[in-house]
């Protein structure tokens, strides 16, 4: 079956003249709009689907929050850049001006999110050690310490910066801890997977998590408590604002998830959560490509070609598969992972038909989606002063400007900047001049005078500008509304930004380029269409939680930190004997280039060394506890049968078996093959799964059909082992040791 698959010089310029950021922007055009507003249609040179121009931003009729009330790896405070260089543990105090380093401070081990409050007292989430640290102004070394818990990610401050909010990813709870006296006030369990990270304002607090959903708490108005009458779980957007024009069967189809942070509107106070829409597939997917596979050879159909949606075979599996679901017609604008913001305002979803039917934004000289370009979603951050979030992609190299000023941000993408590798977060100076991206695979800050992109919100589009030209078709459409409305979108390249180094890479080169290959999107030697990497699905060596079609059926993505490592054979099927084998098949699936012996050991060196195993909330210091000793000693026992099979340091033994968890889907589909290809009926034996982190790994079973360990237990309670002669209690146990490895 075929295969589917941002100016140094005008910076020093500035700084040269006394310009810096007092600079001020020309006066707003004011434009008399004329007796009957033109709306004009013309055809579009480079464009492959229908589109239009984005309405323009404006300026905010409100005062934005403190910056401090979201945090993330870059603070801005007056003259200071704090950066966290979480690959050396430490935090980073630069001019904003210069880029020179002030103070360099070891804060322990994995810091993640820096908040500053109005005294410049910055406070620093570790993720390894457990604890958020405060570093005074001007402080050489960390001021204050507090313990709480493992793995603790988002920070945010309360508006008046006394309260500091803290997502605990290891129990899934937030923590409120006293900004002055650091000790812990009050603690909520929030009711998320794996919570990332949290915004705050006067009266609510919003925590983004790796699953399909936030939670939305009302704060008490005195003492800041999240109050346990004041939760609502609000679902994340499952469309984007061009699907209903274009694939009106997407929104059912596709799951949001990776919400990786959060931040509210200054004038509507609506909460802003980035994170991916992810389009798997199902289970009639995965039949129709099993059906393929087994009975139509390597001749893959034809796929129609018009504007009808069309399921088309996925690229498969081998970690991680892409159920794809494309328009014939306008190829690139419905893809197997889109990165979205989710806004709860209200109004997000009412208008006209017209409105929730809005087209794509086209890309200046490429002709592609706008909200494409941007991959991987790490930080969003709202604009101190202009109706504009920005957006960091990690995976592709740019942040993706986009305009707030309509209840849906994702209709109006305004705007991509050009970074550095591997953009992690963003902060602006306080007068929104000056934006910042800290870099994480390159080590440095972009500083961005964002002038360019004020200038062009208040110019006119002149239609000379949209490099039109005559379409012989004519039905490829740039339908441009009032003019006075409308603005040409803007690209800044890389080229035309400082960069201020913040550290060193401590990675071998070697495994360096094995990162980039991990996770970059734009490289056609592993995906063909700049649509995905290893990490779009295994972000930071973890799983998406979701089961996607492939031709072999459901797969689930399993994790992939510190689960690598001499485990042998590779992927569901046990079909490839060594990683660089199974890494080059899971490129071909994705239908890339492929990578040289070179880039593959490289690729591979990367997963072994620079993926980092998650803290388990399940290890105590003290040892195992009473009930997972007894849970151990289940383990270990014959009878129950669990150490045979993952026995070794990886707990696995490297053989295939069929255990009885292949649906009837698979089953059926077996025998429909087995008939075609007149060969005798195979059982589905899959590969001994290493059980390394399985408290972090849900769904279970290569199909993913388990929610949790003890459905694992009662599923294959004869066939996995015996454990059909457990009790609960000791079922528990069992369960309880079973995290903990």
């Amino acid at each position: 079956m075929k295969r589917l698959g941002v100016c140094i010089v005008g910076f020093l310029m500035a700084c040269n003249t006394g310009v810096g950021p007092d600079y001020e922007l020309p006066p707003k055009q004011i434009v008399a709009p004329p007796t009957e507003p033109p709306v004009v249609i013309v055809p579009s040179k480079n464009a492959l689907f229908p589109h239009t121009l984005p309405k323009r931003p404006r300026a905010l009729e409100a005062t934005a929050a403190p910056a401090w009330t979201s945090g993330r790896a870059l603070a801005v405070h007056e003259d200071l850049l704090f950066a966290v260089d979480s690959d050396n543990d430490r935090l980073v105090i630069m001019d904003r001006f210069s880029g020179t380093i002030q103070r360099s401070i070891a804060v322990g081990d994995r810091p993640h999110h820096v908040v500053v409050d109005d005294q410049g007292r910055a406070f620093v989430s570790l993720r390894h050690d457990g604890e958020v640290v405060r570093i005074d102004a001007q402080a050489a070394t960390v001021s204050e310490a507090i313990a709480v818990g493992v793995e603790p990610m988002g920070l945010a401050l309360s508006p008046d910066g006394n309260r500091l909010y803290v997502a605990i990813r290891g129990d899934n709870t937030v923590a409120l801890v006293s900004a002055n006296a650091m000790t812990e006030i009050h603690r909520t369990t929030t009711g998320l997977n794996r919570p990332e990270a949290l915004s705050v304002n006067e009266t609510h607090l919003v925590v983004a998590q790796a699953g399909t959903d936030t939670v939305e708490f009302t704060l008490s108005p005195i003492t800041g408590v999240m109050t346990e009458t004041g939760i609502v779980a609000r679902a994340l957007n499952a469309a984007l604002p061009w699907d209903m024009a274009f694939s009106p069967e997407r929104p059912s189809m596709v799951t949001p998830n990776r919400a990786r942070a959060v931040a509210f509107h200054p004038e509507t106070q609506a909460s802003l959560v980035v994170h991916n829409q992810s389009l798997p597939g199902d289970p009639m997917t995965a039949a129709f490509d099993i059906f393929l596979k087994g009975g139509l050879g390597e001749d893959e159909p034809d796929v129609p070609g018009d504007t009808k949606p069309v399921i088309e075979p996925s690229p498969g599996n081998g970690g991680g598969g892409y159920g794809s679901n494309s328009i014939g017609q306008f190829p690139g604008l419905v893809r197997p992972i889109e990165t979205v913001v989710s806004s709860s305002d209200p109004n997000t979803e009412e208008g006209t038909p017209e409105e929730k039917t809005a087209l794509p934004i086209k890309t200046p000289g490429d002709g592609g989606p706008l909200t494409a370009k941007v991959a991987q979603p790490t930080d969003i951050h709202h604009h101190p002063t202009w109706t504009m979030a920005f957006v960091t992609g990690y995976g592709s190299d740019n942040v993706l400007v986009l305009n707030t000023a309509h209840a849906n941000p994702m209709r109006y993408p305004i705007g991509l900047i050009n970074v550095g590798q591997a953009p992690k977060a963003i902060a602006f100076s306080n007068d929104g001049q000056w934006a910042y991206v800290l870099n994480h695979h390159s080590f440095d800050i972009s500083v961005i005078d964002l002038a360019p992109v004020f200038e062009a919100a208040q110019t006119l589009p002149d239609l000379k500008d949209v490099d039109l030209e005559q379409d012989m078709d004519g039905d490829m459409l740039t339908v441009l509304g009032p003019l006075e409305e409308r603005m040409i979108p803007i690209v800044l390249q890389k080229e035309e930004h400082a960069l201020f180094s913040y550290g060193t890479d401590p990675l071998p080169e070697s495994a360096r380029i094995g990162r980039r290959l991990y996770t970059f999107v734009g490289n056609a030697e592993v995906n063909s269409d700049a649509r995905f990497a290893c990490a779009s699905c295994h972000f930071e060596g973890t799983e998406d939680q979701l089961v996607w079609a492939t031709p072999e059926g459901m797969r689930q993505t399993p994790a992939l930190a510190g689960r690598l490592h001499d485990t042998a054979p590779y992927n569901w099927g046990a079909t490839e004997a060594t990683l660089a084998g199974n890494m080059a098949e899971t490129i071909d699936r994705m239908d890339g280039e492929g990578l040289t012996d070179e880039e593959l050991a490289s690729l591979e060196e990367f997963l072994i060394i620079g993926l980092e195993r998650p803290m388990n909330p399940h290890r105590l210091a003290s040892g195992l506890t009473p009930e997972q000793l007894n849970g151990k000693a289940l383990f270990n026992d014959p009878t129950v049968g669990c150490a045979g099979c993952h026995s070794g340091p990886d707990l696995a033994d490297g053989n295939t078996y069929d255990v009885g968890t292949a649906d009837d889907m698979e089953l059926e589909l077996q025998m429909l093959i087995a008939e075609l290809m007149q060969e005798e009926l195979q059982p589905i034996k899959l590969n001994t799964p290493s059980l390394r982190d399985l408290f972090a790994t849900a769904p279970y079973f290569h199909n993913g059909t388990a929610e949790t360990l003890m459905d694992v237990l009662d599923r294959t309670s004869t066939t996995m082992g015996n454990t059909s002669h457990l009790s609960f209690e000791q079922k528990q146990d069992l369960v309880a040791y079973l995290k903990t490895l």
